[in-house]
Parts: structure tokens; sequence; C-alpha cells
């Protein structure tokens, strides 16, 4: 179907001069003006997956045109991360009048040469709220050199994950080719190939 971009947004100075062989005061200029998260308002993070992703997951089927790909609504949250036997995850949302208008599930890996926050889900009901989950994501986390996701090109996600101030990599900057695609067994799908498609790095990383 296509290549999955991958997706990072740098917190951590050291790590920019060190993985692109630049000075540290050019890393940190260009981590302040090349990543768009900024100051501004914050979500929070909390214990368990946040309380409206029925409503929070609908509204991204509404808005994006999703038809195909994983219901990730709470009962996914539920049975991929709270009870997931590997849970090492944490949660975070942002609100606006008492609803849930982001959420991100988040665990920390090594990779890229750093130790990074991969951003496993995201959904926002636009730019602004996702900036603010992820906002909380940065503020929370100690000892990352950053974040990092992947999404379809040209997606929703991948919309979402630049407003919130991460950045595509070049795909000669991209440590590994993450390709998505499916069989068609039946030979009676082949038009799903140019469907729209919507995955991200929860449905990978517990393969």
């Amino acid at each position: 179907v296509a290549r999955l971009r991958t997706l990072v947004l740098a917190v951590d100075d050291g790590w920019l001069a060190q993985r692109f062989r630049v000075p540290r005061p050019i890393a940190s200029a260009v981590r302040r003006i090349g990543f768009g998260s900024g100051r501004g308002p914050s979500g929070d993070e909390v214990g368990a997956p946040p309380e409206g992703l029925d409503a929070l997951w609908a509204h991204t089927v509404r808005a994006a045109d999703v038809r195909n790909g994983i219901i990730r609504d709470a009962a996914w949250w539920d049975w991929r991360y709270a009870r997931s036997p590997m849970s090492t995850y944490r949660y975070f949302e942002a609100r606006r009048g008492g609803a849930l208008a982001a959420a991100a599930a988040v665990v920390e890996r090594e990779d890229f040469g750093g130790r990074f926050a991969y951003l496993l889900e995201l959904q926002a009901v636009d730019g602004a709220a996702a900036r603010e989950v992820v906002r909380a994501v940065t503020a929370s986390l100690e000892g990352v050199s950053g974040l990092a996701t992947v999404a379809m090109p040209d997606s929703p996600l991948l919309r979402l994950a630049s407003s919130a101030g991460l950045r595509t990599l070049p795909q000669r900057l991209e440590p590994k080719g993450l390709w998505f695609g499916y069989v068609d067994n039946a030979r009676t799908t082949a038009h799903l190939a140019a469907a729209p498609w919507h995955i991200g790095w929860g449905d990978l990383d517990h393969l």
C-alpha cells in the first residue's frame, strides 16, 4: 500500500548535534525553530487510557473519512495497552470544557542513537489539541532525546503529528524502511490499495 513515514521531535540539543553533526548552538536553534511544539497550553499525564476515547475516535472517523484500519476506541486502548502483559505505557490527555480533545499513548525505547518516546497513539480534534498533548509528553519524560512515530503518507495522523511539532525525516535518514501492505487472498480486494488507511506505531510495536 505505502511506505510509512517516520516523524520525530527532538527535545535534546546534544542528541541533535551528534546525530546531524552540527555544533550544539546550531542544534539548539534548529530544535527551537524547526520543531514547532514551543510554549503554550499543555495537557496532562493520566494513569490510564483517558475517559472519552469513544467520542474522540468517532470524531476522527468523521473528520478524516477513515475507512480502513483498527477501530481505535476505548476498547482498543484497554486491550492493546491497559491489559497488555508488556504494559509500560504512559497516557496523556488534553481537554476542552471537560471533553477529551486529544489523547496519546507512549512507550520509551532505545532507538535513533538515543532514548526515544514512541508516540504509539495520537488522536486529537485539531492541531492545537495535538500540540497540547505532545507538550504534556515532552514535559513529563526525562532523559529522552525526542519523540518518534510513524504514519501513512498524506494521512490524518501525519498531519496531526506535524501540527504538534514532529517533522518527517527524509527517507535517506530513516533507520529502516517500514512498508505497509495486505495480502489479497481472495483476489477481490485489490482496490483497497488505493483506499485511505489509518495506521500508526501502536499497530506495530507489539508484533
